[in-house]
């Protein structure tokens, strides 16, 4: 995993994000998702400077679209989003998960307590 990978993924597996699962190096419709909520058929792309090349940007497109037609809705950030606008993000990503939740029709979100995001960071301090 990239740093910029790393730093999300420590948010997503301790259900920090409205309590949803997320996979990471999640294998979909032939593709490898860096992380995939299967509750919300939602994936999430870190893509690094390579992903600003026309030919790659082409390829992100037709990846996107081909696993929308499975029912797979991506969302894409760059690795300076992730470094520089952190907070952003994760916003980014609790709207599109309501979003998607409203698409699938589900009604309401867990958000987690303080004590359990306090669990979470526990068990993330003995990995270490």
């Amino acid at each position: 995993m990239t740093p910029s990978e790393l730093k999300l993924w420590r948010i997503l597996r301790c259900r920090n994000l409205q309590g949803f699962k997320f996979r990471t190096q999640h294998p979909r419709n032939g593709f490898i998702l860096d992380f995939y909520c299967p509750k919300m058929q939602l994936a999430i792309e870190l893509d690094g400077k390579h992903h600003s090349q026309v030919p790659q940007q082409s390829y992100d497109s037709y990846r996107s679209s081909k696993l929308l037609s499975t029912g797979v809705k991506v969302i894409r950030f760059t690795n300076q989003q992730i470094s520089k606008s952190f907070n952003e993000v994760l916003n980014d990503i609790k709207q599109q998960l309501s979003i998607r939740a409203k698409e699938l029709g589900f009604e309401q979100l867990y958000e987690p307590s303080e004590e359990d995001l306090k669990i979470c960071e526990e068990i993330e301090n003995q990995r270490k």
